[in-house]
């Protein structure tokens, strides 16, 4: 709930196409990236600043990432069925970018 509910579109996401898998909202200054289909390929986000936290809401450990010159790269964690916090969608929350 907290990537949907009280938050904006962002008005600056990357362009969408028919067949897009990832989603943005934001809410005050926290970006919030929702996945539909997983991967544990690292998701590159340009446009923002350096965040002051990376976490995937209802996951219990830590989330790597690294900034780049553009932007962020979020190295998705490894889940298994204890971890997994959603059969269906998982979203990034990334504070402090805006």
């Amino acid at each position: 709930g907290d990537g949907i509910y009280g938050t904006r579109v962002w008005e600056n996401a990357p362009v969408i196409d028919d067949h897009t898998t990832e989603y943005f909202t934001r809410k005050g200054n926290d970006l919030y990236l929702i996945k539909t289909n997983w991967s544990q390929i690292g998701i590159k986000v340009t446009g923002i600043g350096k965040p002051e936290d990376v976490v995937m809401l209802g996951f219990p450990g830590e989330v790597d990432y690294s900034v780049t010159g553009d932007g962020v790269v979020i190295v998705p964690p490894f889940l298994c069925p204890a971890t997994n916090p959603s059969p269906y969608a998982w979203v990034f929350k990334l504070s402090g970018v805006f």
